[in-house]
């Protein structure tokens, strides 16, 4: 029996609960590590360390977690800078931190990831938004993602 305390984001979900073992769960993991360390000043690197033991996962989920959270860590400035411009209506102090998590891994996905069709990158963190922010966070996910997108000049068809 699930216990009241155990709803890491709000959402009903439990933290025991492993993600799936695909790139998709590296996603959740990686969010997971990155809102670790927003909170609670931990290291992001130690926390996937940590998650993927406890979840069991397979290296390369454990890998391409750590891939997301490197690229994070190591262009965060340019990122924050990407959203600030294209979020003209909000000021970054008033995005949510999940949603600010959810755009730092899609982008830099979107920019330093090169295995990543951008539309997965953008469908993965509309994904994660519905499952982990509020009912209209994923429109405003989709719509600051689609922004850079086009003025970064990134083809958003899906390939062949």
């Amino acid at each position: 029996m699930k216990e009241e305390n155990d709803d890491f984001f709000g959402d009903g979900s439990s933290a025991d609960e492993p993600p799936p073992n695909t790139r998709c769960g590296a996603r959740q993991i990686a969010l997971r590590a990155l809102y670790s360390e927003m909170s609670n000043s931990d290291s992001s690197l130690k926390a996937v360390q940590v998650l993927c033991s406890e979840y069991k996962s397979s290296s390369s989920v454990e890998n391409f977690a750590k891939l997301i959270v490197n690229n994070v860590d190591r262009h965060i400035n340019e990122v924050d800078a990407l959203i600030k411009k294209k979020s003209t209506q909000w000021s970054p102090e008033r995005i949510a931190r999940i949603d600010r998590i959810i755009l730092r891994i899609s982008i830099v996905e979107l920019l330093y990831i090169d295995d990543v069709p951008a539309r997965v990158a953008i469908d993965e963190a509309v994904t994660l938004a519905r499952e982990y922010s509020t009912a209209k966070s994923y429109a405003f996910v989709n719509g600051i993602l689609d922004a850079i997108a086009k003025s970064k000049k990134i083809d958003l068809k899906p390939r062949d």
